[in-house]
């Protein structure tokens, strides 16, 4: 896999463009740590990043529950915590909390703990969680590998799209399997694929296809700048760690990992092998409700779907028990 690649130049020039020279700086730093707290540490950091198109998010929740209508935390509520209350919940890397907010909507949460590294982030998931008046979580800043894991205590753990950014996923199944209680649930819904990003050059070579050929050029119009986006670029090794260190260093590992010291449940597909990079930085141009643009959205789903019949999925969603 490469350890760096042309494309690297042309994200780093429209890393510039779209968050600045002081976001940049900010990388250049031999500490890890700081690196990481500056991809985060970010106020109104908009993306157009796949997940911000509603239809895609449709699509992730008729893969997990069989109804678009129906999303992850009320799947999850419904069939396996119908019946109980008092549940108690933990959510590492909990960004900001929009998805414990939407769950602690639920009578049979009582309380909701999670955290991030990101000051910022806990700001803002505080602030949403008191405009919404919510007394069942509460929102704090902690560095996973610092938090004090308390033996029993959680009748469920929560990954969404934060396990994938830990190192040493043995050491995060050992304290997340001693956190849960008796007939606990782990859930995630991760990225699961090639470490750093570093998929081969026959994927490249097809995205860069779908992107020619099935997006019409409307829809290829860069994030703030405006500028066609041309291709996929591959992304060197070298650049993944100098951005973020955190970003996919053990993602290969989780579910191997996870399937040593849990029962799974259940485990579906999502996609995104395909779709999460070329919609990259294009993304925004999806988020109108017409029927164009579903129409070439349903087209590139079917790409993906097919693409994926004989290969593992990116991203996965499970639901895991504690096994004695």
């Amino acid at each position: 896999m490469p350890l760096i690649t042309f494309g690297d130049f042309s994200d780093l020039i429209y890393k510039i463009k779209t968050r600045g020279w002081v976001y940049f700086k900010s990388k250049l730093t031999f500490n890890e740590k700081s690196k990481i707290k500056s991809t985060w540490n970010v106020e109104n950091c908009n993306s157009a990043n796949w997940w911000i198109i509603q239809e895609v998010r449709k699509r992730w929740n008729f893969l997990i529950s069989g109804d678009e209508s129906i999303d992850l935390q009320k799947y999850i509520t419904n069939k396996y915590l119908k019946n109980q209350n008092n549940v108690k919940v933990l959510s590492p890397a909990c960004g900001s909390g929009s998805k414990e907010i939407n769950l602690a909507k639920y009578p049979n949460y009582k309380l909701i703990e999670a955290f991030d590294i990101s000051q910022v982030l806990i700001k803002e998931a505080n602030r949403e969680k008191e405009n919404k008046g919510l007394e069942n979580i509460h929102f704090f800043v902690e560095d996973f590998y610092n938090f004090s894991f308390k033996e029993n205590s959680y009748d469920l753990v929560l990954f969404i799209s934060s396990l994938h950014h830990f190192n040493n996923i043995e050491s995060v199944m050992i304290n997340i399997h001693s956190s849960l209680k008796t007939d606990g649930y782990l859930i995630i819904m991760e990225y699961v694929g090639p470490n750093r990003f570093q998929f081969d050059k026959e994927r490249h070579r097809y995205m860069n296809k779908v992107l020619r050929t099935e997006i019409p050029d409307v829809y290829k119009k860069k994030y703030i700048t405006n500028t066609q986006k041309r291709n996929v670029t591959r992304i060197g090794k070298l650049r993944m760690i100098l951005s973020d260190p955190s970003e996919a260093p053990c993602s290969e590992d989780i579910l191997p990992t996870i399937g040593k010291y849990f029962t799974k449940c259940e485990e579906k597909n999502i996609g995104g092998n395909l779709l999460a990079f070329i919609l990259k930085d294009i993304a925004h141009n999806f988020i109108n409700d017409d029927a164009e643009t579903k129409m070439v959205l349903k087209k590139l789903f079917e790409i993906e779907d097919k693409y994926l019949i004989d290969k593992p999925s990116d991203l996965v969603f499970g639901v895991y028990k504690k096994t004695k």
